[in-house]
């Protein structure tokens, strides 16, 4: 009997000193005795881009100009980071990439654009693969879509 009654007082003990180790206040911040240094945190990881989409180098290799975008021949050079569910992009794969015009600001006569998208240019591109709905197109647009370029 003495050596269950010992038991029982041994696990309530180790019961309460777990409890008071992980000591939270009202709003669930550790309690001031806890060590929350900068030395303790853990470096929170970057985020990830969306699913989808990459962040490339490519080379221009020409492009031509559609009502409200460009279609822009791309070579990668080097994809510096994939969204989850992306495509690869093999270095020296040659795409084509809508390109909408809005990207380039006001730009009326395209000579932003032109500059830009000037062949055997390099530029740092954020794509987005997208299936389209060819419902009778008779020549849909290409899968990837320019969402950032510099």
């Amino acid at each position: 009997m003495n050596t269950s009654l010992l038991l029982i007082a041994m696990a309530f003990s180790l019961l309460l000193a777990g409890c008071a180790s992980g000591a939270k206040n009202e709003a669930g911040e550790p309690s001031m005795d806890e060590d929350t240094t900068a030395s303790n945190q853990r470096p929170r990881p970057r985020p990830s881009i969306a699913p989808g989409t990459a962040k490339a180098t490519a080379r221009v290799q020409g492009y031509e100009a559609r009502d409200h975008h460009y279609v822009c021949t791309l070579e990668i050079e080097k994809v510096d980071e994939y969204g989850a569910g992306t495509p690869a992009l093999p270095v020296g794969t040659e795409i084509d990439v809508v390109i909408p015009k809005a990207l380039f600001g006001d730009d009326p006569d395209g000579a932003k654009a032109s500059a830009m998208l000037a062949a055997d240019r390099a530029v740092a591109v954020t794509l987005k693969y997208q299936t389209a709905a060819t419902a009778g197109d008779a020549s849909p647009p290409p899968p990837w879509r320019a969402l950032a370029i510099q």
